[in-house]
């Protein structure tokens, strides 16, 4: 009996190289997601995903980071998977709990928010059954206070960051809000008089052109409905209160928050209004008593 046994010699370079390989094209994939941002969080709001950026923005992560370490082996990979998946949950939950801390960075919008929603209710009622839209919702704040009280609402920003914020912070609370990553005038043209009520608060002092996010919201509105407005006014004193002051003695603010030359006069923004329609009800100002460290609605205009 003749016994025949053949051996193959081991190359490790082969499956080195096909691992790099792997990895490569996983990075191509990865870059080619970065690049098509916009349109993984439309897929992923298609399959009705909630918080669709922060899933892309981690679809994102784990793809690349995997891929970058698919040359140590398969099992580094999912682990690096897993690893990475905590990582970006644990930061955006992070950012989410500073944003949501009444005592944190975030501290005045917490403040200031029952006045907010009080002079809401107070020129619209009862909120109950209202479709209402915030302009420039951030984190969500202001959004979710006006939906406990019964409304439904939808928040819309352009900060990728801080509508990420909002929806893990809606899957904590529950909140019956809609988020969208969409300008207030792609919406207006969209949706026109599609709300009873639409918010902007606190920024058009942010935005390059003011006049036509008012045009933009005047379309939003159904007819008869009501649109409430919060900015900072532009002369010296609110450069002293609003810019040195908040920012700058009391750190209220974060410095470069603001630029005075963006401040808007009450008389500019009526203006921007009757072009479109829109009639002045009533005006308000909030001041700030930096002894009681307590805000406070009031007829003085002249900084918010």
């Amino acid at each position: 009996m003749t016994n025949v046994s053949a051996t193959t010699s081991y190359n490790p370079i082969l499956p080195l190289v096909g691992r790099i390989l792997i990895g490569l094209i996983f990075l191509v994939a990865g870059v080619r997601k970065v690049m098509g941002f916009a349109g993984t969080v439309a897929y992923l709001t298609k399959l009705g995903f909630p918080a669709p950026e922060v899933m892309a923005v981690i679809a994102i992560i784990i793809e690349i980071g995997g891929s970058m370490l698919l040359i140590v082996g398969w099992r580094a990979r999912w682990a690096a998977w897993l690893l990475v998946l905590f990582v970006v949950v644990a930061a955006f939950a992070a950012l989410a709990h500073r944003w949501w801390d009444p005592s944190g960075e975030f501290k005045p919008l917490h403040d200031i928010n029952p006045l907010r929603l009080g002079w809401v209710q107070r020129i619209v009622g009862d909120l109950r059954g209202k479709r209402i839209l915030d302009v420039g919702c951030g984190g969500g704040i202001l959004s979710e206070s006006m939906a406990a009280s019964g409304a439904r609402v939808t928040g819309i920003d352009l900060s990728d960051k801080a509508l990420g914020v909002a929806r893990l912070h809606k899957l904590e609370s529950g909140a019956d809000v809609e988020y969208r990553l969409v300008a207030a005038e792609t919406l207006a043209a969209e949706s026109p008089g599609a709300y009873d009520v639409v918010t902007c608060m606190e920024m058009l002092e942010h935005v390059p052109e003011p006049a036509s996010v008012v045009a933009a919201v005047a379309t939003l509105v159904k007819p008869g409905g009501t649109v409430v407005i919060s900015t900072l006014n532009r002369n010296p004193k609110a450069y002293v209160f609003a810019v040195i002051g908040a920012e700058y003695v009391l750190g209220l603010l974060p410095k470069g928050t603001h630029d005075w030359s963006r401040f808007i006069k009450p008389s500019e923004i009526a203006a921007w209004g009757r072009r479109v329609h829109l009639d002045l009800v009533e005006m308000i100002g909030m001041t700030y008593n930096p002894l009681s460290r307590q805000y406070r609605l009031e007829r003085d205009v002249s900084v918010n």
